[in-house]
């Protein structure tokens, strides 16, 4: 009797890592592996890194996009990718693909513009060295959106990699870059991208982020091609500030203790296991769920940050804790998820009115809610709680089931 042959546990990871990853952090994963690989017969770094005098004095401005690309060694390689799983997967969930896409894109051309900047004023103040001085790698794409998704966690604290010390988490990407340096010494681009990513989450970087309708655009047009690629989450398919809920978070949020892809149980190494849980707003507060870490809405507005709680100005808006003070511009951090009990189901019933199964916010007739939760108890469900859906799909069944099931 034949047996059937043992199964790879390394290829079942990689699956799991497939199914599990939104397509953006997957191909990023991709090719950060591809890069380092293709390093070994050619070393790209002197040919994309941004060198001032390069990008300047030559006319190099390719450099500023590319940079990004610049091989990496083997330890930056898993490391990199055993952090960015964890934090491009709640980023896209939370903007979609294209948004996040977007995103990562205008904090790396924000960096190295200003790494660029700061050479010069350095070398007109008699540092002749400084527009020699290299930006590139991955690493400055994962500090800017690691800041990003820090703020936008609802954690109180985060572990420090390995060490058992708690940090707060809007200092966390400082303290993990000041341990780095104790390894690499000093990183002007490293720190630029943390100071970028901070610009970012206090609405600093607002004027150049394109809005919601634009990035439907350009799904609609350059970017068709990707739309129907596994795991690509549409603009009008994302899940806003409720990408934090365990509910959203299918391949383990860095906060979790392990994950069936490779950002799970590895992250949890290097600083990913949640300290103090997230407690619910008070009573009363607005729900995040309609807006993204760009603080726009879903409609493609420029929504609200954040909720709307009359709390005072020194919380974080729906977190339940304080964590020392509003940003600059008197409002609260962009994008801070909410616990509100029903922010999942008006997200997920939000997600599906962007793909077209729900018209509208349509009042359906009492008959109509009647005959509905007649037909749902039939199938099992609770007759409050299929009424309560019903209500909110605007009396389609299939789409009060779809409800049903996200709660």
């Amino acid at each position: 009797m034949s047996s059937n042959p043992p199964e790879n546990p390394i290829l079942n990871r990689y699956n799991a890592f497939v199914a599990t990853t939104p397509y953006i952090t997957r191909a990023s994963c991709h090719l950060i592996v591809g890069l380092y690989l293709f390093s070994w017969f050619i070393d790209l770094t002197w040919a994309l890194s941004n060198v001032p005098f390069y990008t300047i004095m030559h006319l190099e401005v390719y450099r500023l996009l590319f940079s990004p690309f610049c091989s990496m060694s083997f330890l930056s390689v898993i490391f990199v990718i055993m952090s960015f799983v964890s934090v491009g997967a709640q980023l896209e969930r939370s903007m979609g693909s294209t948004g996040f896409l977007t995103l990562m894109g205008t904090l790396s051309l924000t960096t190295n513009v200003a790494f660029v900047f700061i050479c010069y004023v350095l070398y007109f103040l008699g540092s002749t060295d400084a527009i020699f001085s290299s930006c590139g790698s991955f690493w400055i794409v994962f500090m800017s959106t690691m800041v990003v998704e820090c703020m936008n966690s609802g954690m109180e604290t985060r572990r420090l990699m390995f060490l058992p010390v708690q940090i707060p988490i809007k200092f966390y990407p400082l303290a993990l870059y000041a341990m780095f340096m104790l390894f690499v010494g000093f990183q002007m681009d490293n720190l630029l991208a943390l100071g970028v990513g901070y610009a970012y989450v206090f609405g600093q970087l607002k004027r150049i982020e394109p809005s919601n309708a634009r990035l439907v655009d350009w799904e609609r047009g350059f970017l068709s091609f990707l739309v129907n690629k596994p795991g690509f989450i549409t603009s009008s398919g994302a899940l806003g500030n409720t990408a934090w809920l365990p509910l959203n978070n299918p391949a383990g949020h860095p906060s979790s203790t392990g994950g069936p892809g490779f950002g799970g149980a590895l992250s949890s190494l290097f600083g990913g296991q949640q300290q103090q849980a997230q407690q619910p707003p008070p009573a009363g507060s607005g729900s995040g769920a309609t807006g993204d870490v760009f603080g726009r809405s879903r409609d493609g507005g420029a929504g609200p940050a954040s909720s709307t709680s009359k709390g005072p100005a020194s919380n974080f808006v729906g977190t339940g804790f304080t964590l020392g003070g509003s940003s600059p511009s008197g409002g609260v951090y962009r994008g801070i998820p909410t616990q509100d009990p029903d922010v999942q189901r008006n997200a997920r019933l939000q997600a599906l009115q962007g793909r077209g199964l729900v018209s509208g916010p349509a009042i359906p007739s009492s008959a109509s809610i009647d005959d509905g939760v007649m037909t749902l108890q039939s199938m099992g469900y609770d007759s409050t709680k299929a009424r309560n859906a019903l209500e909110q799909s605007g009396g389609n069944v299939e789409v009060a089931i779809e409800l049903l099931h996200s709660t």
